[in-house]
């Protein structure tokens, strides 16, 4: 489907228009022939093939459904080599956000900012073991090698400051933004929020917008769950709260601060969002201020 946007047979509006965001967070994950898929979303996207290439002839969706199997390339689908399955198990992030984050490790370890007895001192072998290893985009990784590394950058390059983690997950958000391979990414440049006069419709459209959003969470992490609210404190913010979270580390919910707020830049309101700890298994994301 990502191919006829990008070929320009389907615009990202005409996308936006028809999928629903559980639609744009099946395309985001690799497909997997032994897995279940919820009916509606074939549904539609089927005919939104039908209509945008088979020009609304169901003749096209009949070819669909009879043409030959495709063949893909072997999916790297785990960073742990007891396989996907183990990985599906633990809390885990996705490589395309984890791979900026070690690259920037190993600069500071080959300009000796950080000594090879300090990553043995912090680190865990299997945390180690990512920094000789070919880190994949798609690929999970355990979300407690994450939290090791992030927390010893934070404490020995950013001086045990958050806000090194907020300009991680900033950096985070721009790699992946440039990298426009996350439908929802894309979309943060169709917001016309400023357009809006109304302050209660433009609130509104906000929170239809960032449920759309968030559905990026499901591609990057496999745990947790988000779910967009409007604050009680504040009758015209949100808050992005994740429920079942005792394995999200704080070094997350800091670096999502600054991916957060890198999103917010694009539809021009920078610095919008704070992260908070509520409980040992629920976190938000919650706006400082009304758009």
């Amino acid at each position: 489907m990502s191919h006829l946007i990008s070929a320009g047979k389907a615009s990202q509006g005409e996308f936006v228009r028809r999928i629903e965001p559980s639609d744009l967070e099946a395309l985001e994950q690799p497909v997997q022939v032994t897995h279940w898929y919820e009916v509606s979303t074939y549904a539609r996207l089927l005919e939104l093939l039908r209509d945008v290439v088979g020009n609304g002839s169901n003749h096209r969706v009949i070819q669909l459904e009879s043409s030959p199997r495709l063949r893909f390339p072997p999916e790297h689908t785990t960073g742990d080599p007891r396989g996907a399955a183990h990985m599906t198990e633990i809390p885990s992030i996705k490589g395309s956000v984890f791979v900026g984050h070690l690259e920037a490790l190993m600069k500071r370890i080959a300009s000796g900012e950080i000594s090879r007895s300090e990553l043995a001192r912090r680190l865990q072998p299997e945390d180690l073991a990512l920094l000789e290893a070919q880190i994949h985009t798609s690929t999970w990784y355990d979300i407690r090698s994450y939290a090791r590394i992030m927390e010893l950058m934070r404490d020995v390059i950013g001086n045990g400051s958050n806000d090194y983690l907020i300009r991680r997950g900033a950096a985070s958000a721009e790699r992946l933004i440039q990298m426009g391979i996350y439908q929802q990414l894309e979309y943060l440049k169709r917001m016309r929020l400023g357009e809006l006069d109304d302050p209660r419709e433009r609130f509104l459209s906000f929170g239809r917008d960032l449920r759309l959003l968030v559905t990026i969470s499901s591609s990057l992490l496999n745990f947790g769950r988000p779910e967009v609210k409007e604050d009680p404190a504040h009758a015209d913010r949100y808050v992005i709260q994740i429920s079942e979270a005792s394995a999200y580390p704080d070094a997350l919910g800091w670096a999502t601060q600054g991916f957060n707020n890198r999103m917010a830049e694009e539809h021009g309101h920078p610095d919008l969002w704070r992260y908070q700890r509520l409980g040992p298994d629920l976190v938000c994301q919650r706006m400082t201020r009304s758009l």
